[in-house]
Formats: structure tokens, sequence, C-alpha cells
């Protein structure tokens, strides 16, 4: 060996074998004080990765094991300008070296960093081309709340209704609804929704409130980027990164309605591996509050299958009042306005109801036992600077009480699984991931009936960007989506099974093909296919352009006439000619200066049917002998009509002629929709008795202009003025057989002589000639669903509505700072095509809301002052009818950090106990007080 090669050999195991620790502090360059929570990232030399730590409560950092090199140390902390400096680390520099850094504020709190607006682009809130809001990791971490959906009851724009402890219902900008899927709902970019039904449960969502690092909600249309059904908006959940947040954090949580929660994160690192693991274990006594059609489900009174009580309490003759009291009937017989008098009666709810109406063994009576256990884990391998591999996991088991359109059911023992794998390379970016649900023994609380899911979404997207640095700066982000959604109900929601068992598994040829239990043998299953871009220029005098696109291909959404052929399913094979939908975004952004931004934007967004809005196929009630069933409407309804083209009815008259055929409606009869199921009574006029179109994706084409900027270095101000026109707006499940009604009497002694059934579902053959109403009309004995009364979802048409949301957030001190919060509809109802009426939008006029908050200088401890208030609308969806009253509520949260380890925290929810309804169906709300004990190591 050569003196050259040993020096050499000398040189690189003592560079090899120094291994030095770099150590310091955080601290602002004001008044000292430590900064915790900063994220501390080091690159360069050595490293195949970017490593780094978050500063601890004293605002200390430590980066072990870095060797000789130069290296660039970042420091990013919310509201401070951005730190970067180059570190030389040499074989002397030892075994530690410290750098201590000052961040200088920058808008304190203002200028937060976002990636939803853009999908995938990293850029401060002022830059966004779009209208959002930011929940940050601070804020999150002050709170102790049940789950993730809690967070969002203070975001502008966003209606928030509670119809529990653990049943959190989202939506933006109107429309509301008990199953709202407008406002399309991510974690860490993957879709959040139960796959057969496309409803978002926050309580389902496997992810404790330690591990996120941060909550973005995108207002207005948004498919151009996410598809097809971001069509009020984008909820993403952010997770943190297991590699800037080791260690480990355990809280436990005690409350008032039997709360407890306890829940443990661990983060750490195996050379190029990162893992975490999060669980969180919660149980409570929700609220109480029993539906009086569950009552009457219940209860010998209304259901003589087991015998009455000789009471025909609905009757509008009965001659006294009378009140629930639990499930007891209290009747004031002397009339006196009292209802426990000894004159008064007193029909026992414990002796005539019945715990199990459909004999399962199962009892079907309300549970208030809320449940909630869930478990994410997640693996990031790093290959080099800006390439990893990501996988995560994520399973939760819920139990609680949620409302339909149909009835109020209890979910016991949901179980929602996610799996997820993305891979990331500098602009590439490629996910799949596969949802899963099982619905355990949940059960409709009216009448005991089970509901089956094994459903699974399976999702596939594929993203890159490419840069034009010459080409007015122009950066072009393009990608690919395909997901697939695979329900499977056993033929309890939707019609892919019979008496518990699935077309696939039944040992029978359901479709004709001459196999049998072949691969999704009569399932439901949709695919979606979509193409998108978007591109952001920098034009001259402080302008940027954005302009994106969408192209999406849905396998409900066909025109057979002029659709593009395209694979229908890529495991089965085929064509299938589609309606494309197409889904343009243009906005002009002016940034005068740097911290402000107006925009103008124009979006087009659809929402596609769900499986359940095409399919639906449910049992929800009887009016002997006539079935009542939610269908879906995939294919529209026609109405029997002579060769005359008038209307006629399926005649319900004892001893009739027509006896269960059709008739030609007298012409004193009147149309009504009768008060079932809860629904109030409507009357309707026959003109309006129409064929009704199969339901299409809904559209919304919405123009809007908006200010985001920074006003010195405490205030923040934005507002967003819109328009919204919708095309095919999709409604709640609506009765579209009404009754016919014999007035000759007057229209109190009216009796009930037809229903106006569906050509589809009135067992009624036209005979030879294929015309109603002619003597070759016979009732067809096999037909497969004889009358139905139906509800089903149809297309209204035209709506348009407009509105301004408006936030204001000022920092008073370093300590002290508090935001408004004001959003206002222009509109509060819509024109019902069949009846005639005004339906509520299910959002109120106006809302207001507004924080404080103020943390110790030493940021040992803080305090949070919140309030919201919701003047009085009307709610109308499914069944559940009827006016939420105004309400005010106040919630105080608190902090104290007793040791370095452990902080205790303080929720007081509804401090003022304002008794309330948030959502028909939903039980009053009133004072939830939270105590939680943390500790991070």
């Amino acid at each position: 060996m050569n003196k050259f090669s040993l020096l050499m050999g000398l040189y690189l195991a003592t560079s090899l074998g120094a291994q030095t620790t770099l150590i310091g502090t955080v601290r602002d360059s004001q008044n000292q004080l430590p900064l915790p929570g900063a994220n501390v990232i080091i690159s360069g030399g050595r490293l195949s990765f970017d490593t780094g730590a978050a500063t601890d409560q004293d605002g200390g950092y430590r980066i072990p094991n870095l060797s000789p090199g130069t290296y660039s140390l970042q420091v990013f902390y919310i509201g401070y300008r951005e730190y970067e400096e180059e570190v030389v680390i040499t074989a002397g520099t030892g075994p530690e070296l410290e750098i201590n850094l000052a961040l200088s504020p920058e808008a304190i709190r203002l200028q937060e960093f976002v990636v939803t607006a853009s999908r995938g682009k990293r850029e401060k809130l002022t830059d966004a081309p779009a209208a959002i809001s930011v929940i940050t990791s601070v804020e999150i971490a002050r709170r102790t709340n049940p789950n993730l959906g809690d967070y969002f009851k203070y975001v502008k724009g966003v209606d928030f209704t509670a119809s529990g402890i653990d049943g959190f219902n989202l939506s933006a900008r109107g429309f509301n609804t008990s199953f709202s899927s407008r406002l399309l709902t991510l974690t860490d970019g993957r879709k959040a929704n139960v796959p057969s039904l496309r409803l978002i449960a926050y309580n389902t969502i496997p992810i404790s409130s330690d591990d996120v690092d941060q909550i973005e909600v995108v207002l207005g249309p948004s498919s151009a980027l996410y598809g097809p059904n971001a069509f009020a908006g984008v909820a993403n959940i952010i997770t943190k990164k297991p590699r800037f947040s080791t260690g480990t954090s355990a809280g436990v949580s005690y409350g008032n309605r039997d709360y407890r929660k306890w829940q443990v994160r661990h983060a750490g690192t195996r050379g190029r591996l990162g893992y975490k693991i999060s669980i969180v274990d919660f149980s409570a006594s929700d609220w109480e509050w029993i539906d009086p059609e569950e009552k009457k489900g219940h209860h010998d009174c209304w259901n003589p299958r087991w015998g009455d009580c000789d009471q025909d309490l609905d009757d509008p003759n009965y001659p006294y009042q009378w009140i629930w009291d639990g499930y007891d009937i209290r009747i004031d017989r002397n009339g006196n306005g009292k209802y426990y008098d000894p004159a008064d009666s007193l029909i026992k709810g414990v002796d005539h109801i019945r715990t199990d109406l459909n004999r399962d063994g199962i009892p079907d009576l309300p549970d208030f036992s809320v449940e909630n256990q869930r478990v994410d884990l997640r693996l990031d391998y790093d290959f080099g600077k800006n390439h990893s591999l990501i996988y995560g996991y994520g399973r939760a088991r819920a139990t609680n009480i949620n409302i339909t359109g149909v009835a109020r059911y209890l979910a016991d023992k949901w179980i929602y699984q996610n799996h997820q794998l993305r891979y990331i390379r500098n602009n590439l970016f490629v996910q799949t991931y596969l949802n899963t649900s099982d619905a355990g023994q949940t059960r409709n609380l009216r009448d005991g009936s089970r509901i089956f899911d094994k459903s699974t979404f399976y999702h596939l997207q594929l993203q890159h960007t490419l840069e034009f640095p010459r080409l007015l700066g122009t950066q072009v982000s393009y990608g690919f989506d395909y997901q697939r959604t695979m329900p499977k109900t056993f033929g309890s929601i939707l019609p892919d099974g019979k008496a518990g068992k699935s077309f696939d598994d039944d040992g029978k040829d359901n479709d004709g093909d001459g196999k049998i239990d072949e691969y999704a043998e009569g399932l439901i299953i949709t695919n979606e296919y979509g193409l998108y871009f978007q591109s952001t220029s920098q034009l001259p005098k402080s302008l940027e352009l954005v302009l994106a696109s969408r192209l999406d291909l849905h396998t409900g959404v066909q025109d057979s006439v002029n659709g593009l052929k395209f694979l229908d399913d890529p495991l089965l094979g085929g064509t299938v000619p589609y309606a494309p939908q197409i889904s343009p975004k243009i906005g002009l952004l002016w940034k005068p200066a740097e911290n402000q931004t107006f925009r103008l934007t124009a979006a087009r967004a659809f929402n596609t049917p769900s499986s359940q809005g095409l399919y639906l196929d449910l049992l929800v009630g009887q009016v002997v002998p006539f079935g009542i069933k939610a269908r879906g409407n995939a294919a529209g309804y026609h109405y029997p009509r002579n060769p005359a083209g008038e209307l006629m009815m399926f005649d319900t008259r004892a001893l009739s002629s027509t006896e269960f055929m059709l008739s030609d409606i007298p012409e004193d009869a009147i149309l009504y929709i009768p008060p079932v199921l809860g629904r109030p009574a409507q009357f309707i006029q026959a003109e309006n008795v129409i064929d009704i179109e199969a339901v299409r994706s809904e559209e919304i084409f919405t123009l809007e202009a908006g200010y985001i900027g920074i006003l010195g270095t405490r205030l923040r101000l934005t507002l967003d003025i819109y328009h919204s026109w919708y095309a095919d707006f999709i409604s709640d499940l609506t009765w579209i057989t009404p009754v016919v009604l014999d007035t000759a009497d007057g229209l109190d002694n009216a009796e009930v002589i037809g229903i106006i059934g569906t050509e589809e579902h009135n067992g009624i053959n036209p005979g030879p000639d294929g015309k109603f109403g002619t003597a070759d009309d016979f009732r067809d004995l096999t037909f497969e669903n004889p009358m139905e009364l139906i509800l089903t979802n149809i297309n209204y048409g035209e709506v348009d509505l407009g509105g301004v949301d408006l936030s204001i957030y000022y920092i008073a001190s370093r300590s002290l700072s508090g935001e408004f919060r004001m959003s206002f509809l222009g509109a509060q109802a819509f024109d019902n095509p069949l009846t005639g009426a005004k339906d509520p939008i299910n959002a109120p006029a106006y809302k207001i809301s507004a924080s404080l908050n103020y943390t110790d200088l030493g940021e040992r401890w803080w305090a949070g002052l919140s309030f919201r208030h919701i003047p009085t609308f009307d709610w109308s969806a499914g069944v559940f009818f009827g006016t939420i009253k105004t309400y005010t509520v106040i919630d105080l949260n608190m902090g104290y950090r007793l040791t370095d380890l452990f902080t205790l925290k303080a929720n007081l929810n509804n401090l003022t106990n304002d008794v309330h309804r948030e959502i028909v169906g939903g039980a009053e709300l009133g004072r939830q007080i939270i105590v939680n004990l943390s500790v991070k190591m």
C-alpha cells in the first residue's frame, strides 16, 4: 500500500467515524421566548434524505449522527419568517455543535402554508387560488374533542350540525342534509367516505388529534382538481410526517355524560424508515332523544300486530290531549292541562312496548351508549431527498345513533378500514388506496330492520408537475384518477341480494349468463375515470393566471345517443356510452403586495349520483296493505294515463268496479301527500304530477370574487363574494306517490279513494294495446313490486344562490389574538316542482362566530373563548321536517403545562347550557365538560 492510499484511508476512516450531534434552541428574536413545535430540518452533506426534529417545550432541538460535510439548516414556524443558513461540519467539530436560532415575527400566526387549494403545491395562504381556511395543529392541541368533526364548527362558510356527542355533519354554503356528500373530505389525499353510502362519517376517520398537522378547508367548486364530488369544496386532514414528529404522547380524558377517552401516539425512525402508530378509545352516554315514530313503531297503541290499547290517539277527533313521558303515554282526561292527576289515564310504556320488532334476537330500542375505537399506522421509507414511499393503515369501530333520510339508525360496531400507499419522487406523485366498511349489527330504530354492508372503494391516482420558467414562469400539474365503488349490501340497501344472501354468493345464475356466482355477479359496481390539469402563469403587473379543467366519466351517467364510448369495467371489459362531465376553472389573481391578493374565479363542478341515489331499495314503512319504499332513481318513474292523457289513480275503494285497478280521478277529488313517517301533509296540483326523469349529476357554476390580505403585521382579512347556479339539483328523498282524497262531504270528512302510483310499481299491466285505462288492462300477479308508495330523489332543475363569507383575524399582542367570522346566504328556500311548495336549503340566512385566545408569554398556560350564533331556519331532509330554533353556543377551553412532560386541559362546551337542537332528528344538546391530562416525551 503506498503512502497516498494510506493517508486517504486514514482520512476517510476519521471522517466517517466522526459523528456530530446538532443541538440548540429556537427563540423569538424580539422577546427571546422559546418557540416550541418549530420544525428544524437539515439537508445536504452526506444525507440521503432530509432529517430534522421539532423543538420541545423549551424550544430545544437535537439532530444526531451528522457526518462531516456542508449542510443546509432550515427552520419553519407559523407566523415567523423562514430561517436558513449553511452549516459546515468537519472531522474536528466534535461530538456536539450548538447553534441557537432566533426567528423574526412575520405577521405572527397570519401566514400559514397550504397545499389543498392546488392539490399538492405548497404555497402561502395568501397565494392560494381559492377561498381557504386553516385549522392548525396548535389549535387542535389546545382542545380535547371526541373526534375531528368538532374542529370544523368555527370555520367560515361551513355548516356544522351536531346530532350527538359523537355525531356530526358538515356541508358548505347551504344545502345541508343528514347524508351530506357535497363537501369532499380527505385524509392525506384519501377520500374518507363510507363506500356504499358516500357518507362522510367523521367519527370513523381513524386518526387521533395528536397526529394532525393541520386541516385545510377549500370553499367553492373544486372538481377541476379533486373530482366530480368536490362540489361545495374540499376538507383535507393532513397528518404529521413521522420523521419530524418523533416521540411519544398520551392522554386521558374524563367528563360528564360518562365521557371517557384515552389516546396514545408514538413515532420514531430507524435509518431511512419513519414510523408511527396512534390508538384512540372513547366512550360516553349520548344525549337522549327518541323519535316519536320510533315510539309508535314499538308501542302496541300504534302497532296492531300484537294488539292495541283501544285508543286511536292519532285520530284528529280524539277528545283528549296526551303526551309522551318516556315510553309512557299520559292522557289528560279531565282537560285541566295537567297530565299527572289521578283522574288522568296512564298507558304504561313498559307494558306495551316491543323491544325486538323483527324478532331477530337483537333489541331495537335506542341505545345511547357511544363507543369509538381507532387505530392508525404509518410507515415512511425515504430513498433520498424528495423521494419516499408511504404506507398507511387505519381502522375504526363506532357505535352511535345516525340520522338518515328514512329513519334513525343505531350504527352498532360499524367497522371502517383503509389501506393507502403513496409514492413521491420529486414532481411525481402516485397513490392507491382501499376503503372498506362492515355495518356490524346496524339497525333501523323504527322497525328493527338490519343493515348489512361489506362494501369497498378503490382509488388509483397519478399526478406529475412540469415547470416552464421561461414561459411566464408557468407550472403545470396534470394527472389521472380511477375509482371503483363496490357496494355489497346483501339486498338490505341496494338490490344486490335477497334474504341476506349476496347475488355473487347464493348459488344461482342471477344475471342469466349461464354462470353461477362468478365475479361480481349481480353486484352494482360503479367505475369512474378522470383526467385533469392545472396551470399557473405569472403575468405582468403582479397578475397570476390559473387555468384548470377535468374530464370525468361515470358508469352511472350515460348517454346512449351522443355518449363517448369507453371502457366499462377494467376487470370485466366491455364499453359503455358515457356522458362526459367537464369541470373547468379559470382564475385571475392580482397581488399588489407580497401579502395581498385579489381573486376572480369561475368554476364548474359535478356531484355524481351515489349508489344509493341510483339503486336504493329499502322498505321504510307500511300503510296496510301497501309498503313504503325508499328507492333509487336510475331509470326514472312514469305515471299511468288514460288514452286522453289524463292522470289515473290506483283505486282503493272497497267493492268498486275498479278496486285495485286503475281508475279515472273524480273531478272533486284532490291530491294529497299524507303525514306519514313524520312528514307533514301537503296538497299538490295534478298538473305538477309529471313523469320523473332519472337523476343525473348535479352541476354547479360559481363566480367568485375574493380578497385575502395581511394588513400591517397584526391583521388578516378574508372576504369572499360568490354566486352559484345549480342545474339538475338533486332533492333529498321526496314522496312521489300522492293519495287521492274524495272531498264530496267536505275536506274535514275527506276519504282516501286512491293512490297515484307509478307504472313501475302499481302491478297493473296495460295489456296488448300498451295503453292504460282500456278494457284489456289486468292485474299482473307475477309483478315483483305490486303497488308501492315511494320516496325517491328527483332533479329539481335550476336553483341559484349567492352569499358572502368574511373573516377578520387580529393579533392584539404576543399573547392575545381573536377572530371574527360571518357568513350570509342570499336565499332560504327553492321551488319544489312536484308540490309547488318552497323547500328549505337547510342552513340559516347568516351565521356568526368569534374566538378570543390568550397564551401567557412563557406558553405555560392558555385559554380560549369561542361562540357561534345560529338564527332560526327550516329543515327538510327525507322524513325529517321541522324548524331549528335560534341558539348561541359559548365554548371555553383552557390548558396549563404542569411540567415539561405533563399538560392539563379542559373544555367547557356550551358553557351557558343553551339546550338546543342542531338537526331535526337529532337530540337536544346541553353543556359538556371534558378534562384531559396528557404527557409528551
